[in-house]
Formats: C-alpha cells, sequence, structure tokens
C-alpha cells in the first residue's frame, strides 16, 4: 500500500492527526512571534494581507468597468454560424488573451496596492 492510497482511505485521521497539529504549531509560533513584536508592527502584520487580498477583487472589478463587452466567458461561444476548426483556434485565442489581459490588471493593481499603502 502507498502513501498516498493510505492518505485517500485514512484521509479525516489523517487531517486530524498530522494537518490540524502542524496548522496549531504554526499558529503559537507566529502568536509567540507577535508577543515579542511592539504593537505598530502587529498591525501592519494584519494591514498588509488586507490589502494584497483586496488587490485582486479591485483588478477584476477594473477589468471588468475597463473592457466591458470582452469578459472571457463572452468571447468563448458567441453564437456565430461559422463552424469549424479554425473557428474554433480563433475563440481559443481570444479567451485565452481576454484571461491573459485580466491577470496582468489584477497583478497590477495588487502590486500597485501593496506597494503604494
Amino acid at each position: 500500500m502507498s502513501m498516498m492510497d493510505w492518505i485517500q482511505q485514512n484521509l479525516a485521521r489523517f487531517w486530524m492527526f498530522m494537518v490540524l497539529p502542524a496548522l496549531l504549531i504554526g499558529a503559537l509560533f507566529l502568536f509567540a512571534l507577535f508577543g515579542y513584536l511592539p504593537w505598530i508592527n502587529f498591525l501592519v502584520l494584519l494591514y498588509k494581507p488586507a490589502l494584497v487580498s483586496l488587490g485582486p477583487v479591485i483588478g477584476y472589478w477594473a477589468d471588468i468597468a475597463l473592457f466591458p463587452y470582452a469578459h472571457p466567458d463572452k468571447v468563448v461561444n458567441s453564437g456565430t454560424p461559422e463552424t469549424g476548426d479554425a473557428w474554433q483556434q480563433a475563440e481559443a485565442t481570444a479567451f485565452g488573451s481576454t484571461n491573459i489581459r485580466r491577470a496582468i490588471i489584477m497583478g497590477s493593481v495588487t502590486l500597485a496596492i501593496a506597494l503604494a499603502l
């Protein structure tokens, strides 16, 4: 029996006896580390992850506001009468480019928010 088979069969026990104690030890380590830091550093440690997690949300809405008719889900299966490999290739290219555009916008906004504030 391989390790992965054992984990799949005993996933609840694995979670309870391996993952949760590791998370608890990590949380206790961070709690002890924060105890030695001044309060102003603790507030910054709470503030910065909040900014980094808010950046992609703002970036997503910025992408929707900048390109209201070029959503990745609206590009594919747009209902044109043409069918065939060339049309499917064009849809795949448009879908990929809209996803890359959205990722660039979201990454740029996240980086700007994280560095500026």
